[in-house]
C-alpha cells in the first residue's frame, strides 16, 4: 500500500530519480511520466484510490520553484479519494494526515484548521484549500460532498511560490 506520508518525499523529484524509481516500483508502478507535449501527466491507482500528478519542469519551476533534481516531469501534487466520489476511484485505506478522515465535516477542518486560504464551489462539491499550513510547507485542499457527507478526496502538494488568490469572475462583461 502506498502511503502519502512516504509519498510527500518524493515531491519535486522527477519519476525517474533513483529512490523515487525504487519506490514506484516496490509500489507495483512500472510506468514513469514523460513529455510529450501536456504539461501535466498522471499516474492514476484507481484500485488504491490515489492518483500522482506529474507537471512538465517549466511548470513546476514557474509555481513551486526549482525541481530538486533534472527531469521531464516532476512529481508535483497527489490526491487520494474516498468511496464516496463520482471518478472510479476506489477509497484510499491509509490513514489520513492531519487527524483527517474521510467522514470529517467542514465544521471539524474548520476547527483543526482555522480559516481556509481559499474555497470554492465545485459542482455539487466544495473545496477548501488551506495554503503552507502551519508554516510548514504544504498546501492541501480537500473537497467536500454536500449535506455534511464527508469528503470526496484529499490532495496535497508543497506550498506554492505564491499563495493562490481568490479571483472575481465577471460574466456580465465576457463576449
Amino acid at each position: 500500500m502506498m502511503k502519502i506520508t512516504e509519498l510527500q518525499q518524493y515531491l519535486g523529484f522527477p519519476a525517474q530519480n533513483i529512490e523515487f524509481d525504487k519506490f514506484l516500483t516496490a509500489s507495483g508502478i512500472s510506468r514513469r511520466p514523460k513529455f510529450l507535449g501536456s504539461p501535466v501527466e498522471r499516474i492514476n491507482q484507481i484500485d488504491t484510490g490515489i492518483s500522482l500528478v506529474f507537471e512538465s519542469r517549466s511548470g513546476f519551476e514557474k509555481f513551486w520553484g526549482p525541481a530538486k533534481e533534472d527531469g521531464e516531469m516532476i512529481f508535483g501534487s497527489m490526491q487520494v479519494f474516498s468511496d464516496h466520489n463520482d471518478s472510479g476511484f476506489s477509497r484510499y485505506q491509509d490513514t489520513l494526515p492531519y487527524d483527517l478522515s474521510f467522514n470529517t465535516t467542514v465544521k471539524e477542518a474548520l476547527a483543526l484548521f482555522g480559516q481556509p486560504t481559499l474555497d470554492h464551489v465545485s459542482g455539487p462539491n466544495h473545496v477548501y484549500l488551506w495554503y503552507n499550513f502551519q508554516q510548514a510547507g504544504w498546501t492541501f485542499s480537500i473537497c467536500f460532498l454536500p449535506g455534511e457527507k464527508g469528503v470526496s478526496f484529499l490532495s496535497l502538494e508543497k506550498a506554492k511560490l505564491r499563495p493562490p488568490r481568490k479571483r472575481k469572475l465577471d460574466f456580465a462583461t465576457r463576449v
